[in-house]
């Protein structure tokens, strides 16, 4: 694989990490009306978690086109058990896949 398409599938990962939902975003509208505008979410919404992992799985779908490669799959079976893990709040699954993420484009990095 040409190092133009290595790099753009490392980038791709990362950009999916970086973009992932945080406590510090958006607070629903409600929430800001009715109570304090400074009110500090625990946890991320079950539709911004969902959403992103959306992004995260297509992401994985492309880059294994590209490349053929089955380490992608591998990385959307364990992605799909983190976002799975009932129980553990949906920020800290991100934080986990998020990790995941890092940790796959690092392997990319160091096959090449």
């Amino acid at each position: 694989m040409d190092f133009q398409n290595v790099k753009m599938i490392i980038d791709s990962l990362l950009k999916v990490a970086n973009s992932a939902p945080t406590l510090s975003g958006s607070t629903p509208y409600f929430q800001q009306y009715y109570f304090n505008q400074q009110s500090i979410r625990s946890d991320v919404s079950k539709a911004e978690f969902d959403a992103w992992i959306q992004y995260v799985n297509q992401t994985l779908d492309i880059s294994q086109k590209y490349t053929n490669w089955g380490i992608f799959t591998k990385e959307k079976i364990e992605v799909s058990q983190a976002s799975l893990n009932a129980g553990v709040p949906y920020i800290q699954r991100i934080q986990t896949i998020q990790q995941m993420l890092i940790n796959l484009a690092q392997q990319i990095n160091n096959y090449n």
